[in-house]
C-alpha cells in the first residue's frame, strides 16, 4: 500500500534529522508561480538563483493562474500575511499544456472510467487551461493578477520562459508594462508572423456543432505535427468547390490528427445533423472561415 511505503520513508527521513522548530514567521518580498511539471524540481529555483525556503514557489499547471482560481487567493494571503510585493510568473519552453491533446486527455479519462459529461459541457482545453503557448501563457496570467480586484496596485509583477534544456530565461513582461498591451487577441498571430484576412461573416449565426467544428480544427492547428496533414488541407480546400466534399475533407484532416477519437465522431455526427436542412449555397459560406484557420500554417 503507498501510505506505507510513504510512512516507511518517513521513519528513516526522522530517523536522522534532529527535531527543530520552524523559523519565527518573516517578510517574504518574493512570489514565484511555475509550472508544476516534476521533471522542473532540480531547475526552478536554481534557476533564479534562489534557495530553499527564499520566496513563495506556487505551481500550477502551465504555470496559469486563472482570474478565479484558487492560486490567485494563494497569492493574495502571501501578499497580505507574509509582505509579498513582487511576483514572477515562469513558463517553461517544453510545456505540455501548451501541447494539450485533447483527443489523448479523452481517452485517458475514458479508460479510467470517467465520462465526458463528468467536466461539464464546455470546452475541454478550457477546462483544462491548457495555453496557446509558454508565452502567451505566461502573460495570461501576469493580466489575471494585475486586473485581480483583491491585490494592491503597487504590486511589481513581471514573467518570463525558462529554456527546461539550457536553464535560460527569457523575460516577456518586466514591471509596470501593460500587460494588456502584450497578449494578442484570441486568434491574432505573433508579431512575426502574417496575419490572415479576417473570415467573411456568415449570413446567420453559426450552428453550435459548426463552432465546435472550428474550435477542434483550431486546436489541431497548434500542433507542430499537423503542419504538413494543415498544408495539404489548405490545398484541397481552395480546389474543392463542393461544400459537402470540403466538410469530407475537415473530416480526414482531423482523423490524421486525433486518431477520430468517439468525441471527433460526436462532433461531425451533430454537424451533420443539424446541417442536413442548410442549402449548399449557405454551407459554402459557413465552411469558408475554416480556410482562413488553416492559413494559420
Amino acid at each position: 500500500m503507498f501510505v506505507d511505503d510513504l510512512l516507511e520513508r518517513n521513519r528513516a527521513f526522522v530517523a536522522r534529522r534532529q527535531a527543530q522548530p520552524l523559523p519565527p514567521v518573516e517578510a517574504v518580498r518574493l512570489a514565484v508561480v511555475g509550472c508544476y511539471d516534476p521533471r522542473l524540481d532540480p531547475l526552478l529555483r536554481p534557476s533564479l538563483g534562489l534557495a530553499e525556503g527564499q520566496g513563495f514557489l506556487f505551481r500550477t499547471a502551465g504555470a496559469l493562474v486563472n482570474a478565479e482560481g484558487r492560486t490567485l487567493r494563494s497569492l493574495a494571503l502571501a501578499v497580505y500575511l507574509f509582505n509579498v510585493r513582487e511576483i514572477f510568473v515562469l513558463g517553461h519552453t517544453s510545456c505540455r499544456m501548451a501541447a494539450f491533446d485533447t483527443a489523448a486527455f479523452i481517452e485517458a479519462f475514458r479508460r479510467r472510467g470517467v465520462p465526458r459529461e463528468g467536466f461539464g459541457a464546455g470546452d475541454l482545453r478550457a477546462w483544462a487551461g491548457a495555453i496557446a503557448s509558454p508565452r502567451q501563457g505566461v502573460l495570461t496570467s501576469a493580466a489575471a493578477i494585475a486586473a485581480a480586484p483583491f491585490l494592491p496596485r503597487d504590486l511589481a509583477i513581471a514573467g518570463g520562459v525558462l529554456d527546461d534544456a539550457t536553464g535560460e530565461i527569457e523575460v516577456v513582461l518586466r514591471p509596470g508594462e501593460t500587460v494588456a498591451a502584450q497578449i494578442p487577441p484570441p486568434g491574432a498571430e505573433p508579431a512575426d508572423a502574417a496575419a490572415p484576412p479576417p473570415p467573411p461573416p456568415a449570413a446567420e449565426p453559426l450552428p453550435p456543432a459548426l463552432d465546435t467544428l472550428y474550435q477542434t480544427v483550431d486546436f489541431l492547428s497548434g500542433q507542430s505535427h499537423m503542419y504538413a496533414p494543415l498544408a495539404q488541407l489548405r490545398h484541397s480546400l481552395q480546389q474543392e468547390k463542393n461544400p459537402l466534399k470540403q466538410l469530407s475533407l475537415v473530416r480526414q484532416f482531423m482523423r490524421s490528427g486525433a486518431a477520430d477519437t468517439q468525441e471527433l465522431k460526436d462532433v461531425f455526427t451533430r454537424v451533420r445533423d443539424e446541417l442536413k436542412t442548410v442549402d449548399l449555397k449557405d454551407l459554402s459560406q459557413l465552411l469558408q472561415p475554416l480556410l482562413h484557420r488553416t492559413k494559420r500554417s
